[in-house]
């Protein structure tokens, strides 16, 4: 197993899931059960999408095709697990809003405060900015005002 990843591995640094998925065939085919198959899957492909999912999920399309990846995993049986990448990514933007709401984060001013009257206009309770379209709606720091409603 050491020889596939160091062999494999570090050739092509930006596809490292199809690299992995090919070592997980690999030792498959050794006889490795189903349950280390899938620690292998959660400690090397799936970090590896959910990177910089948050970013990366402004476009709808572009979540289908990861969307698509993962069950053609779960179809070949790299992972027993189905996983859905819209819960993923929304798991993954509660985490970031977590980390976020520290103040000595760097993006913390970057995120709505709640309004500080007691009047409540138009039912809002945190200043939001205008958006026109809907893949501004979904970028990363929008989609935590506006999908889940979170602000500080």
């Amino acid at each position: 197993m050491a020889k596939i990843l160091t062999d494999n591995w570090h050739l092509h640094p930006p596809s490292p899931p199809i690299q992995a998925l090919f070592i997980i065939r690999s030792l498959r085919k050794e006889g490795y059960t189903q349950g280390k198959l899938d620690h292998l899957f959660n400690a090397i492909v799936l970090p590896k999408i959910l990177f910089g999912l948050s970013v990366y999920a402004a476009s709808a399309s572009d979540l289908t095709a990861v969307q698509s990846f993962l069950k053609r995993c779960y179809k070949r049986r790299y992972t027993s697990v189905s996983f859905n990448i819209f819960e993923l990514l929304e798991t993954i933007d509660h985490r970031l809003f977590d980390k976020l709401k520290r103040s000595d984060h760097p993006l913390h001013s970057l995120l709505p405060w709640y309004k500080d009257s007691s009047a409540r206009l138009r039912n809002r309770s945190s200043i939001r900015p205008n958006m026109n379209t809907e893949r501004f709606k979904d970028s990363c720091f929008n989609r935590l005002i506006f999908k889940y409603k979170l602000a500080i």
